[in-house]
């Protein structure tokens, strides 16, 4: 057993006691005061313990499991042997309080932690090098296993969104790392706690997946587990597992190390000359067009190609069908009477698509004719590399834009979440442009309409449904919609003056609207409701509400209160933070605050704390100026930065790209803008 899976707890906790059909006694000790939040914690624990015995093929090896709800705890969660403990806002569960997305994410974090008594706890790592092994595997399996308990959950239709896409985001960057790491001392070994070991590990899994087929990654997984159960393993250890089980002479070594010991991944362009289709690949880079890129010297085993299984469907079958690009290029041919192709089937490998003009035209009209024969993650996908190429600078910005003119009719989570994230992006990148800001937000809007009308003010439906309606409206009310806004804005009143509660589903938009669009009055009551509630789901709605403001005043009192331990946990200071500075009135407040805060921060909290790379990124992404840019390299190159000296490189990157943005793909949009919007 690894000692830092050691963990003993002394409190005056309730508990709730159940035994799963395999006999494992599973706890959950809580304080007395949310007791009664605990019990879907441990029907879910219950029913993912028996499922990871029966799908790894090897029982849990100890006879108890108990998970320990935490008060004050900056993790979201930690796997110790046979005590798992929480951050406590993933642990509980109010149907009556909690909504739909939360009670996901209590489902998710408790299956990740269990997933990793097999993956980190029964077979751990033999160094740092390899944590994706733990945290790769078990972003994977949380998805994979909810998706099968709640099946109506459909956690893996919006598993592209939520985790591919945002791995993509993150490995576009020059100043990326491999997910095999040559980490040597402690700081550095703290900074891969990261997306690329956790996300893109869980992206890798599932092209592993994707390629060899589920029922070959179970035998794969449970020879890899049963052989080092006890022990500690290597990456290569795991790819020599699936060898084995592999049948069709897949050489996984060879794949799987063109992804996981160079960084990046590749751009795929492909060009359709009937009936051949020609393919090639290269590095893709947010700032590889950018003038003031700098290019870094990292040398590749590999020289930035990978083995890429190209998947692709046609308008002549819906079957996925596999073309191996070993090589910087290939081709493969299509029957004659082909009319179009899309490439990543379902966003089911670790890459992006550049397509000809053609074909990009071609996927256009189909999205715009008939959207419902691609699936929701091919939207999803087609979406997100469109606008992730525009924002390189690679794809011309009104070619990328039609893309997203079909979204008035779209109806699923996943092209919704990846076209919001993008929308808020270029929302903020516009800040200083109002006449275009202005036509950009009324085109959002045009979008969004349908989808908010359509789905109405009624917290009913599937699961799914109400995490869309719950999005689109923040949507809207953050984009300005009158009608949006007015009728959260009377909810808000309802509840504050009448007492009247919001529907769990309903919360996030009504209370980002009551404080956003209200004044000292709202936010003083929503600062009131924080502190009574015991619900921690409620308490991070009103507190990311309460930064919503755009009251100067009240944001400095809101980053001030995140200093004093009385009133906000220290656990929740970095959320605070992030919150402000995604707020337009809060950025330059946000900046301050943790400029002035930041020998606070190290003392408080240890230049190792995982979080130091979360807060320079997020209150720094906003930036778009060279004065931006000299400015935190000035800050930052005379402080201690601790573990975040990646996201340090990371976020100046960023920044580049931001400007170059604004010199280079603004214009365009602008255009295209002034042409489409009436």
């Amino acid at each position: 057993m690894s000692t830092y899976l050691v963990a003993f707890m002394v409190c005056d906790f309730k508990e709730r006691e159940i035994t799963n059909v395999d006999g494992v006694k599973i706890r959950v000790l809580i304080p007395a005061e949310q007791y009664e939040q605990s019990e879907f914690a441990l029907e879910i624990a219950a029913d993912v313990l028996h499922f990871c015995k029966t799908f790894f093929n090897i029982p849990y090896p100890l006879s108890k499991l108990d998970m320990a709800a935490i008060p004050d705890f900056a993790a979201g969660a930690m796997e110790n042997w046979g005590l798992a403990t929480f951050r406590i806002i993933n642990i509980l569960y109010d149907p009556s309080e909690t909504s739909s997305e939360s009670q996901e994410r209590v489902a998710s974090v408790i299956a990740h932690e269990v997933a990793h008594q097999w993956f980190g706890n029964l077979v751990t790592m033999k160094w740092w090098s390899d944590l994706w092994l733990n945290e790769g595997f078990a972003s994977f399996m949380e998805s994979l296993i909810v998706d099968i308990i709640k099946p109506d959950w459909k956690k893996m239709d919006a598993f592209v969104a939520t985790t591919v896409q945002d791995a993509l985001s993150m490995d576009e960057l020059q100043t990326s790392h491999p997910i095999v790491t040559n980490a040597t001392d402690p700081l550095e070994i703290d900074a891969t706690f990261d997306v690329i070991s956790y996300k893109k590990g869980a992206s890798l899994l599932s092209m592993l997946a994707n390629f060899l087929g589920m029922d070959t990654l179970k035998k794969g997984l449970s020879k890899y587990l049963n052989k080092y159960r006890f022990q500690n393993a290597r990456t290569e250890d795991l790819w020599n597992a699936f060898s084995e089980a592999e049948s069709s002479h897949i050489n996984v070594t060879q794949v799987m190390d063109t992804w996981t010991r160079q960084k990046g991944y590749p751009l795929i362009t492909v060009t359709l000359e009937h009936p051949t289709v020609k393919v090639k690949q290269e590095r893709f880079l947010l700032t590889a067009k950018s003038n003031n890129a700098q290019v870094s010297d990292d040398l590749s085993p590999y020289g930035y190609k990978w083995r890429v299984p190209v998947t692709y469907l046609t308008d002549l079958s819906n079957m996925q069908n596999t073309y191996w690009l070993n090589e910087a290029e290939g081709e493969f041919v299509l029957p004659a009477e082909t009319k179009w192709l899309k490439v990543n089937s379902k966003e089911g490998g670790f890459y992006r698509v550049m397509y000809d003009h053609g074909l990009w035209k071609t996927l256009t009209e189909l999205l715009q004719s008939n959207y419902k024969t691609l699936t929701a993650a091919d939207r999803s996908n087609l979406v997100d590399d469109a606008l992730s190429l525009s924002r390189a600078g690679i794809l011309d910005a009104m070619l990328a834009f039609n893309v997203t003119r079909y979204l008035e009719k779209e109806e699923e989570f996943a092209p919704w979440t990846a076209a919001i994230l993008h929308f808020e992006q270029l929302n903020s990148l516009m800040q200083d442009n109002p006449a275009v800001l202005s036509l950009f937000q009324k085109y959002v809007l045009k979008l969004l309409k349908p989808a908010i009308n359509r789905l109405g003010w009624e917290d009913k439906g599937s699961h799914m449904e109400k995490k869309l309606r719950s999005n689109v409206l923040a949507a809207g009310i953050h984009y300005g919609d009158q009608e949006t806004v007015a009728r959260a804005k009377k909810i808000f009143q309802d509840w504050m003056k009448n007492g009247v509660k919001v529907p769990p589903n309903l919360r996030s938009a009504v209370y980002n609207a009551g404080v956003k669009y209200g004044g000292k009055e709202e936010w003083e009551f929503c600062w009131k409701k924080y502190e009574e509630t015991q619900v921690p789901s409620e308490k991070r709605l009103l507190l990311t509400a309460l930064g919503n403001t755009q009251d100067k005043s009240l944001l400095s009192r809101y980053l001030n209160y995140s200093m004093d331990k009385t009133k906000i946990k220290p656990q929740d200071i970095f959320v605070v933070v992030q919150i402000a500075a995604r707020n337009l009135m809060g950025r330059s407040l946000a900046w301050n605050f943790v400029r002035t805060n930041w020998p606070v921060f190290l003392k408080t909290y240890g230049e190792g704390f995982f979080a130091m790379g979360i807060i320079i990124t997020e209150v720094t992404r906003h930036f778009s100026t060279q004065a931006d840019y000299d400015e935190v390299n000035a800050f930052f190159s005379g402080v201690k930065v601790g573990s975040g000296k990646e996201a340090l490189q990371q976020s100046l990157e960023i920044i580049r790209a931001n400007i170059m943005w604004r010199e280079s793909v603004e214009a365009s949009i602008t255009q295209w803008l002034q042409q489409t919007v009436e």
